[in-house]
Formats: C-alpha cells, structure tokens, sequence
C-alpha cells in the first residue's frame, strides 16, 4: 500500500510541473515601442534543496533494540529482607536499578534487562545485617560475576550487555521480580506438601580453582510435608570417608493445580551443608542454595554451595559442591 501511494504522489508530482516548452507570444503590433521585458512573468520559487533534519532518536525509546537479561539470586538467612541493602545496577544513563529484598522475604529473584552495548556496574551498599547476606548475579548464558555471602562493598563485577540472539529480549519484553506485590509467606506454608517425597540423585564435589572432582557419589534427598530438606551421604575426600549433610527448608513461590490433575510449583531450597570426617580433621561448614520444580507429576532439585576445604596437610582450597536430581 504503501508503495502504491508514493507512485501515486509521483504521477501528481509530474503532473503539476510547469511547461518549460511554452513561451509568451510575441506582439506584432508595430505601434508597440516598448522594451521587452527580460522578467519573468511570475516570480520564481525558491524551493528548500535541504529537508530539514529528523529530530534524534533515543536508543532506549526505539522498539528495536535488543536487551540482554541478567539474573540477580537474593539470600537472606534470618528472613527479615536485606534491611537497607541495595545492589545498585548502573548503565551508562545512570542508576538501572537499585535491587532489594524487601522484609519477610529469606530469598527472591530479580531480572534486569540492559540494552545492547552498554556498560553495567554491579554495586554493592550495605545495610544493618550484611553478615546474613548471599548473593548470585549471573547472565543467562552461564557467565557467573559475583557469588557468596557478605558481598564486600563496592563494585562487585562490571560488563557491557552482550548476549547471542537466543537470549536477547525487545522492549516490551517485563522484567521478572518474584518480589514485587510481596505476601510474605507462612514459617510453614501448607503447600510445601506438594513437593513432599525422596528422591535419589547425584552429589558432586570438585575444586572450585582446579575442576578436579574430590568425590561423586548417590545422595538420597528428602522433603518432607512442611518442606523441611535434609540429603546426606558419605562421600571419600583424599582417603578419608567424610558424612556430607544437607539440613535447610522450601520456600515455594507457585504452586498451582491443572485441571487434569498435574501439578506445577517452584521453591527456593536453602539451608546448612557440613562435611566432617570420623577423625574431626576434615571440615567445611557452608551456606546451600538451590531451587525445586514441580511439573507434570516429576520433581527437579538442584542444590549448589561454595565454600573452603582444610586437609589435613596442606593448605585451604576453594571448593563447590551441587546435588541435582534426576540425573
């Protein structure tokens, strides 16, 4: 249509243009002693050879530029939110966004979504409990920048928004905040029996400096109906046999029932991981987070943890640990 009315536009254009070819008649009356005038007839158009300039387009108002998501984990073990803490998320325009976990919250998640080519600072200000605090900032192709607990103050990781086309979102793509329009849950939401069950997966511990797998062994986890979480097992360490043990909760944040009788629901999995030896030598205490899907009538977890393993001879090591079923 659009290509038939600038044809359209063409025709009437050409069509109203004046006829060079014609000229003024000349007067034969010999009588007429006046000078012919050298002026045109009409006064000519001074038309404007230079159309004036669009006004600029801003970036970030234009539909067509693409987003890179970031996925920011949120932790907070006494479950009174972040008190004041705030991850500040800055691009090249200013401030993004400051992030938080509001009160009554033990964890959440937030999406933040950046233009293409711009430069992100990940900034961390905290608050009255730092010390309770544990944070994951990660991009959705697997890029970790910051993880742990007590994030240091300052500048935690900085980027420029890069992604492949699979993972880049346009402007009207929402940003999820599992926060927002908080209902702060029960200490014993009655839903968790919906992922209530023991499942037998596997746990792997590996350096975190090296990739070396220390151990890998069947791990039976098991959730019960307040959705109290406990997996353990014992598992060989440089030829000492260590008990490793998972103790924390499920937090479920959906939970919903199909009307053909399956069901859907997502929770949030933290908690406590000790790993001891018989001879007290080996040691590691840490923090777990992890998360359990419901889908279908099949139960997913995926439990992960970093921390600090002391040998009996030698020097500390940065260790990971993850327990996932099925596998």
């Amino acid at each position: 249509m659009r290509l038939s009315l600038l044809a359209l536009l063409s025709l009437i254009t050409f069509g109203c243009q004046p006829d060079f070819a014609k000229v003024d008649p000349v007067d034969s009356d010999p009588n007429n002693t006046a000078e012919p005038s050298s002026e045109p007839s009409t006064e000519p158009t001074n038309p404007d050879t230079e159309p004036p300039e669009p006004d600029p387009v801003d970036p970030t108002e234009d539909p067509n530029t693409l987003r890179c998501c970031y996925g920011i984990e949120m932790y907070d073990q006494m479950g009174d939110g972040w008190q004041r803490s705030l991850l500040s998320v800055i691009t090249d325009d200013g401030v993004y966004a400051n992030v938080s976990l509001p009160e009554g919250f033990v964890n959440g998640f937030r999406e933040v979504c950046i233009d293409q080519g711009e430069n992100i600072t990940f900034s961390w200000n905290p608050g009255l409990d730092n010390d309770q605090i544990g944070l994951a900032i990660f991009s959705y192709e697997g890029e970790d920048f910051f993880y742990g607990e007590q994030p240091p103050e300052g500048i935690l990781a900085e980027t420029i928004s890069t992604c492949s086309d699979e993972y880049a979102v346009d402007q009207s793509y929402p940003e999820y905040d599992s926060t927002q329009d908080p209902e702060i849950p029960d200490e014993y939401p009655t839903d968790t029996a919906a992922f209530a069950g023991e499942h037998i997966g596997i746990f792997e511990m590996f350096s975190h400096d090296t990739g070396e797998q220390l151990c890998m062994v069947d791990m039976v986890a098991n959730i019960d109906d307040n959705g109290v979480f406990t997996a353990s097992e014992v598992c060989p360490v440089y030829g000492h046999s260590v008990l490793v043990s998972h103790n924390g909760y499920l937090y479920p944040e959906i939970v919903e029932n199909y009307d053909y009788g399956d069901s859907f629901g997502f929770g949030y999995l933290t908690g406590t991981v000790e790993i001891t030896d018989d001879t007290g030598m080996i040691q590691v205490e840490s923090e777990f987070y992890g998360e359990c899907v419901l889908e279908g009538g099949m139960t997913y977890i995926n439990v992960y943890w970093d921390s600090y393993l002391y040998p009996p001879n030698g020097s500390p090591q940065s260790i990971s640990g993850q327990f996932y079923y099925p596998y």
